[in-house]
């Protein structure tokens, strides 16, 4: 699996979310659970991890410190750069 399409799949998540609890956008969501930036890369954790379960690859996580992403051996991005990639696909 590519970063972008393990970052729709994050995207897709959330999209689901917002449709089944009304809401607009990303952002009016965040807002209403009063979700700081490590309840979100929470929720993005459990998003990778069930989609690593999925696949059955080991390879495939959030760093234990939670600055990159491991997509595989080889690829890899900044936590930073894969959230504005998830959140780009969100309003999509």
């Amino acid at each position: 699996m590519t970063i972008e399409a393990l970052a729709m799949k994050v995207a897709e998540y959330f999209k689901k979310v917002m449709k089944e609890e009304g809401f607009d956008t990303f952002t009016e969501m965040k807002e209403c659970y009063w979700w700081t930036s490590e309840d979100i890369k929470a929720e993005v954790n459990s998003v990778i991890t069930e989609v690593a379960n999925e696949l059955g690859v080991g390879d495939m996580y959030l760093s234990d410190d939670g600055t990159f992403v491991q997509v595989d051996t080889y690829h890899e991005i900044s936590y930073r750069k894969f959230s504005a990639m998830f959140r780009a696909y969100i309003k999509k």
